[in-house]
């Protein structure tokens, strides 16, 4: 559902912006029949915004109490403009035009993941005792975790791929034939249902 940003921190604002923000949506709202009882009321957003720009023009060459004095008239002004925005949500009901017409920022919509990349770098090693190989590939940016196959080559009885999972991009496979040939491939998992398959590395076991 479409909605308006409700955050106002300082990591996404600055002080200029969060005034031309809280301005203009004071103004937009105003008369606004959409938003026929604003909650809080719009004299107290504006007389807010009035407050935070008296004190941030005196803090810029005033003192340490100034700027203590301007950080806590842009908190009370940040909380209310949470409240307006959370009720400008809930009145809109997802509409987009109207959601718009209050002044605050629409929120952006969360774009579907699609497939993710089959891994590079696939590598085997041999491992730290006989019989076992150590498997690592390059990290896949979004995947959650990854899906390591594995089958002994050149054999009368093929029992196909054996499968490992790990959160870890890098596994130690135990157990192997010695003086066998395994084949190896490894795949990204993520939210996607589709998986990519790297290429097929292939490795002798001490």
């Amino acid at each position: 559902m479409n909605k308006v940003l409700t955050s106002f921190s300082p990591n996404r604002l600055t002080d200029s912006e969060l005034i031309v923000l809280s301005g203009g949506a004071c103004s937009q709202m105003n008369g606004n029949p959409h938003f026929p009882t604003p909650s809080p009321e719009l004299i107290t957003v504006q007389t807010a915004t009035d407050e935070f720009l008296t004190s941030d023009e005196k803090s810029k060459t005033g003192s340490h109490q100034d700027v203590a004095i301007k950080n806590q008239k842009r908190k009370n002004l940040e909380k209310l403009l949470h409240a307006l925005a959370v009720y400008v949500n809930l009145t809109a009901d997802g509409d987009e035009a109207i959601l718009l017409s209050s002044g605050f920022e629409l929120a952006k919509k969360a774009e579907a993941v699609g497939p993710l990349d089959a891994p590079e770098g696939l590598q085997v090693k041999a491992g730290n005792a006989r019989g076992s190989l150590s498997v690592s590939c390059k990290r896949v940016a979004g995947a959650g975790s990854y899906g390591f196959e594995y089958r002994q080559l050149q054999t009368e009885s093929d029992n196909g791929w054996i499968r490992v999972d790990s959160t870890k991009h890098n596994i130690l496979v135990t157990g192997l034939v010695s003086g066998g040939q395994y084949a190896f491939r490894v795949m990204a998992v993520g939210s996607n249902p589709q998986r990519n398959w790297s290429n097929e590395v292939s490795s002798f076991v001490l």
